[in-house]
């Protein structure tokens, strides 16, 4: 699946939140959206998802619009795990997971056993089975997170895009995520992740697409894109750099000074 944006502007009521964005992603590639709080990463994600209308500008996925593709279509094609995703009913793990088999079934038609084959697995490669009869309002903040990131992978999408999907998360549990969602690209799906710590962002992305000021600032290799220059531009930081069995560390070291408004 090629997912592309082609001179994307949106705006919240007067501000222009993102303006000209043009960029593509693919199959087999696992993108990083870093950039400083406000600079549009959650606003492109939502448009890349088909979830809210640009001012200007088009999404396309393979090439057509969401209105020739078709909402049933694409909820099969792209999974989208939200930054404040969130279960708003006491319901048990398994069967919020579940959930993400919706966009497959028949109307009125049972689950498959393609379906629970598919839950079982996406259970199972975010640790999350000994939860699967605990009710989703009781469990902590990361584990919640890890539950419905199991839903988003349970639709087994061609594309998957990610907000911040390892902010909540231990170290243990961010590294495992980072793992699973590397896998999920090498084993053929996109995958769009919006992430903060550029160490992660470094190390387990193929490309980097970093926002600032409603832009692009820089998108490429991960070591292109995190150079001083776009660091100090789009975060108003230096960094630490350095590296363990050829890959990077890159990590946020000193403020130049007051960030300007």
């Amino acid at each position: 699946m090629r997912l592309s944006a082609e001179n994307l502007t949106c705006r919240a009521g007067d501000a222009t939140i993102l303006a000209g964005v043009d960029l593509a992603f693919g199959t087999g590639e696992m993108v990083g959206l870093i950039g400083p709080n406000g600079a549009g990463k959650t606003t492109l994600l939502r448009h890349l998802a088909g979830l809210a209308v640009p001012a200007a500008g088009a999404v396309h996925y393979d090439g057509q619009t969401l209105k020739a593709v078709g909402r049933p279509a694409l909820a099969r094609r792209l999974a989208y795990l939200a930054q404040d995703a969130d279960a708003h009913w006491p319901i048990r793990v398994d069967q919020l997971v579940r959930l993400g088999r919706l966009p497959h079934r028949r109307p009125l038609g049972g689950e498959t056993a393609a379906d629970r084959a598919a839950v079982e697995r996406a259970l199972t490669a975010t640790e999350c089975l000994h939860l699967v009869t605990r009710r989703f309002d009781t469990l902590s903040g990361g584990e919640r997170l890890r539950v419905l990131l199991a839903r988003a992978l349970a639709v087994e999408a061609r594309m998957l895009l990610a907000d911040e999907p390892v902010a909540a998360l231990d170290p243990y549990h961010q590294l495992q995520t980072m793992e699973l969602l590397q896998g999920v690209a090498r084993d053929g799906a996109g995958v769009v992740v919006v992430l903060h710590d550029l160490t992660l962002a470094a190390r387990f992305c193929d490309r980097l697409v970093l926002l600032s000021g409603g832009r692009v600032l820089a998108a490429g290799a991960p070591a292109e894109v995190l150079s001083d220059g776009h660091l100090s531009e789009a975060y108003h930081i230096e960094a630490l750099r350095g590296g363990t069995g050829g890959e990077a560390h890159v990590i946020p070291w000193r403020r130049l000074s007051a960030k300007p408004e």
